[in-house]
């Protein structure tokens, strides 16, 4: 490949990429800003990532060592490509997209967790459904499901029956812990839960909600679908273009001659940034599709 028609190309599939990333930013489908959940959402979370998801990766980190260590793989990645390319916007570029990688994946694993969750409190709620009909007491039922139900709920739950013994209601912890990880169903449930320990009579509502429930499952396993195949995609295509670059760049020796100086520097330079800019919408794009 000719040191002329190298960066040309680089420059047309960063265009290429960049144009497509912009128009599904423009097409997906945008949460109500101005709710108050919507407000809330924002509040709690750094960069997409809320501490209640973040628990439930199991990993030792808050939303800011998130952002730091997506900080820390920019810095390391901008230092290596200087040194590989002395090619500073291909450098910077790169190390735009070394900074998402941390709350891209982070964001997957959790929402996966997430989804486990859900299913396994859904099971779990129908078991508590059964014996509060047969009135049992709101503390005894839930320590009686425990041994049966799956993980992650089981995990997540505990804490939930074991800070009764220290003063504080199942029901208020249970609602704070669903709050977190705003999940409508499990803090309805909290509240119906209070009003059981208080009044009586509610399993006619917890049927209520476990049908509701199994009906937001319902749509959500066509959403979840749609969702992931649009978000596989958009990162496949992304990654495609990445390897598609830096193929290019290693297959052409003039044109690994030119990325330091003079023509070469400005169109790989700019395709680099076409590339990473496109990576920081899909990015953008699946953090906006999921609060939809």
């Amino acid at each position: 490949m000719s040191a002329g028609l190298g960066p040309i190309v680089l420059l047309g599939l960063g265009g290429l990429l960049a144009g497509w990333a912009i128009w599904l930013l423009l097409t997906v489908p945008r949460p109500m800003g101005w709710s108050a959940a919507a407000r809330e959402r924002r509040r709690r979370s750094v960069h997409g990532i809320h501490q209640g998801w973040l628990a439930l990766t199991g990993l030792p980190l808050t939303p800011r060592d998130v952002r730091h260590l997506g900080w820390l793989i920019g810095a390391l990645t901008v230092l290596g490509l200087m040194a590989l390319t002395r090619n500073p916007l291909i450098a910077t570029a790169f190390g735009l997209v070394g900074m998402l990688v941390p709350e891209a994946g982070i964001r997957y694993w959790a929402r996966k967790q997430w989804q486990r969750l859900d299913v396994a409190a859904y099971g779990a709620t129908h078991m508590l459904q059964a014996k509060i009909h047969f009135d049992v007491p709101v503390l005894e039922a839930f320590r009686a499901l425990l041994p049966d139900v799956g993980e992650p709920f089981r995990g997540w739950v505990t804490p939930c029956v074991t800070a009764e013994a220290t003063g504080h209601p199942l029901e208020v912890t249970l609602k704070r812990q669903a709050e977190a990880i705003q999940h409508v169903e499990l803090a309805t449930l909290a509240d119906v839960l209070a009003a059981e320990r208080t009044h009586g009579r509610t399993a006619p509502v917890i049927a209520q909600t476990v049908e509701l429930w199994s009906q937001r499952l319902q749509a959500d396993a066509v959403r979840r679908g749609t969702l992931a195949g649009g978000t596989m995609l958009g990162y496949g295509v992304v990654l495609a273009g990445i390897v598609a670059f830096w193929g290019l760049v290693l297959l052409s020796p003039a044109l690994r001659h030119g990325l330091d100086h003079g023509y070469g520097f400005w169109l790989t330079g700019l395709g680099a940034w076409l590339v990473a800019l496109a990576g920081y919408v899909q990015n953008r794009v699946s953090r906006q599709a999921e609060a939809v």
